[in-house]
């Protein structure tokens, strides 16, 4: 037990973080339990941006994209050149995303001034990415449908949480926090 204890000690910064996390988990769950239309409403608006944005960019770059809005079951759906469609579930919002990256920055040491610019300036990264991702999901269900469920499942999901431990780690850990690596 004194063992234990004299881990704890020396890696007070540590436990205080994983502390802070797990409290911050179990305020989530209970906010979708008790919140969850509240919180649908966040994805929506979310997923509708998106949505919306993906639809401009495809546009831009040469695609006849088209978006539909209310979906029953999903959120939206992005048709390409009359193609396939994609559908923009809660889960395709980012919102989770956000939420982890704030988290991360909130409670892990570091001066306000620099809080204050770093996690929007953080969360628009993350956002340009889901974007980004929605596209190319998009046209990957559209051109190599065969594709689409290893990407959507593997290669964005490491492309997305690897940018967000890189943002976290390299970059506010090792840049802007009160402890160094």
């Amino acid at each position: 037990m004194k063992n234990l204890l004299n881990i704890i000690k020396e890696n007070r910064a540590l436990f205080s973080f994983l502390g802070w996390a797990f409290l911050l988990l179990v305020i989530w769950v209970v906010a979708e339990t008790f919140f969850h239309h509240q919180i649908m409403s966040i994805h929506y608006m979310l997923i509708h941006f998106q949505t919306k944005i993906s639809v401009w960019l495809l546009d831009i770059f040469g695609f006849v994209a088209a978006g539909n809005y209310k979906i029953p079951g999903y959120m939206s759906s992005i048709t390409i050149d009359h193609g396939a469609t994609v559908y923009v579930g809660s889960g395709c919002s980012g919102l989770e995303l956000f939420l982890i990256f704030s988290s991360f920055i909130i409670i892990f040491k570091g001066e306000l001034k620099n809080k204050v610019w770093f996690l929007p300036a953080g969360l628009l990264i993350i956002l340009v990415l889901n974007i980004i991702r929605i596209c190319v999901l998009a046209l990957l269900l559209n051109y190599a449908p065969d594709h689409m469920d290893f990407n959507h499942k593997y290669t964005f999901v490491i492309i997305v949480y690897g940018a967000i431990f890189g943002l976290w780690w390299w970059w506010w850990v090792n840049k802007y926090s009160a402890i160094k690596s």
